[in-house]
């Protein structure tokens, strides 16, 4: 199984996201990660979703999507030819003994202290999907309090767009 990535462009309209998800629920894709966010237009959203599975089940879900209504366009989002990012924010309990050393992996893999307290250290990423499930595995050993991951979100490389967002 392979993860995929579709963009939507839709209508800004209440219960757009609830169809693309009951949609999701209803043929039983696995939904990974869904994002909505706003464009250009105040009347246009982009939604990214992230999914597992076979080639032949994402058609069907790109197929299916981009018969709602509500949905502009429908893009794959092929990560060679794709921008794509989330947001990791990690909580650390720290001790005097392993403040350094956390800090230390967090700033070598790009990685921001945002607040640093006396028992606590929260730690910011933005990077791809796998680069963050790496640095998630390489800060495991530490005293994880929290943690919070947003979605995917996509953008075309180069000239390429998924839409006009006029």
């Amino acid at each position: 199984m392979s993860r995929h990535y579709l963009v939507a462009i839709v209508e800004n309209n209440a219960g757009v996201l609830a169809r693309i998800s009951s949609l999701c629920c209803q043929r039983a894709f696995n939904i990974d990660s869904l994002t909505v966010s706003t464009t250009g237009s105040p009347n246009v959203s982009r939604i990214t979703i992230v999914t597992s599975g076979d080639d032949d089940a994402f058609e069907q879900l790109k197929s299916q999507t981009a018969k709602l209504p509500e949905v502009i366009d429908v893009f794959p989002a092929d990560p060679d030819e794709t921008v794509i990012r989330e947001l990791l924010l990690l909580k650390f309990e720290v001790t005097d003994e392993n403040r350094f050393q956390i800090t230390s992996i967090a700033e070598s893999n790009h990685a921001r202290i945002i607040n640093n307290q006396d028992s606590t250290l929260v730690i910011e990423m933005t990077a791809d999907p796998t680069t963050i499930d790496l640095f998630i595995e390489l800060m495991m050993p530490f005293r994880l309090i929290e943690m919070c991951r947003t979605g995917a979100t996509a953008i075309a490389k180069g000239a390429t767009t998924f839409h006009s967002e006029s």
